[in-house]
């Protein structure tokens, strides 16, 4: 029921509306963004307003919704990345005589959101634009290290 809704977001209920959300049931299950992450939604839908102003359409009776998101994906480690030979005095040397060491480095990725919103300042379209301030981290963490002599 449309009152309803528009009660829950002068309320700030917003968990209970993504409870109906089409995106997040989708993503949940697996059917959508499968492996996407997305911060959880802390402000009101963004959709759909009447433009020029911050009130919600109602001539249409069209349900406010959460159309504008930030969704992300870190790749997962197949084990195949990153694997390279360095000599133990830490030259880089073709394969040949002498002793080496196999560095293997397996990519380390990490997001973290430190801020998810919507801005309800500009009013030129039926719909807010939503921001995110993200901290990203890839590292690379050396994995094995395996003594290799070769004798001739």
């Amino acid at each position: 029921d449309l009152s309803n809704v528009y009660a829950m977001i002068e309320n700030e209920e917003f968990e209970a509306l993504l409870q109906n959300d089409q995106l997040t049931q989708q993503m949940h299950s697996g059917f959508a963004f499968a492996d996407f992450n997305e911060h959880p939604i802390m402000f009101q839908p963004t959709y759909k307003f009447e433009p020029g102003t911050n009130f919600y359409e109602q001539n249409k009776k069209r349900m406010p919704s959460y159309c504008d998101r930030i969704v992300w994906k870190v790749k997962k480690h197949d084990g195949q990345q990153g694997g390279h030979k360095t000599s133990m005095n830490g030259n880089s040397e073709p394969d040949g005589g002498g002793e080496q060491a196999e560095e293997l480095y397996m990519d380390e990725k990490s997001v973290r959101c430190l801020r998810y919103n919507c801005s309800m300042t500009p009013k030129i379209s039926d719909h807010k634009p939503v921001f995110g301030l993200y901290e990203i981290e890839h590292r690379k963490v050396q994995v094995e290290n395996t003594p290799n002599t070769n004798t001739q």
